[in-house]
């Protein structure tokens, strides 16, 4: 008659504690990994999120700056135009609210190799702010990357437009897309009572 065993022997005992050991390694490992993404996603959409808001609020403070026109002995004429010039794959502006700094500066927006860029330059500092431009060594970044499309159209006046010069838009519609990027809509808060002839009697008073 056989004796009933009891109990596991030392090596049952060992593969046992090895095998836990292996699955609570795995388990780890997968939490870990799964934590990892949870939280690079999370990084992800804060910072898409802040590029949004960023460039939103730039675009918002978009303000009307007008600019003298020369004749040929480079004097100043009486025939002003704002700074504003847009077309599908760049826009030119003056914002009260840029990325980078704390003044008022010029912005150059534009699409490039699939990314939408982001340069800017401060209106009183190295630049002629009579004849504002962004420099080819100004600040720059990429807001968004890899991109499948990207233009800019522009609404005035019940219109959409692609090309859009010397007069402010009421909004911009920037037609960014890919598989985490939606089009962005941009209303404009200018005050849209002021035009050139208001903007040139507060420069030029009647008489001069």
């Amino acid at each position: 008659m056989s004796k009933k065993r009891e109990g596991f022997t030392l090596i049952e005992m060992l593969v046992a504690i090895v095998l836990v050991s292996l699955l609570v390694s795995l388990a780890m490992f997968s939490f870990k990994y799964q934590f990892t993404i949870i939280k690079r996603a999370k990084s992800n959409g804060i910072k898409t999120l802040l590029r949004y808001n960023q460039l939103r609020s730039s675009l918002q403070s978009m303000d009307y700056y007008v600019v003298d026109d020369y004749n040929t002995f480079q004097n100043p004429m009486k025939r002003l135009h704002f700074y504003f010039n847009a077309n599908k794959t760049e826009v030119d502006y003056i914002t009260k609210n840029p990325i980078f700094s704390d003044n008022i500066s010029v912005v150059k927006l534009f699409c490039k190799d699939k990314n939408l860029m982001y340069q800017e330059e401060p209106l009183y500092k190295r630049i002629n702010f009579l004849e504002p431009e962004v420099k080819k060594d100004s600040q720059k970044a990429i807001l968004f990357k890899n991109l499948d499309k990207c233009e800019f159209s522009y609404s005035l006046q019940n219109k959409q437009l692609d090309v859009l010069k010397e007069i402010l838009p009421e909004s911009i519609i920037i037609n960014i897309k890919n598989k985490n990027i939606e089009p962005i809509y941009v209303n404009i808060k200018s005050d849209y009572n002021i035009s050139l002839g208001v903007m040139q009697d507060a420069i030029y008073p009647a008489g001069q």
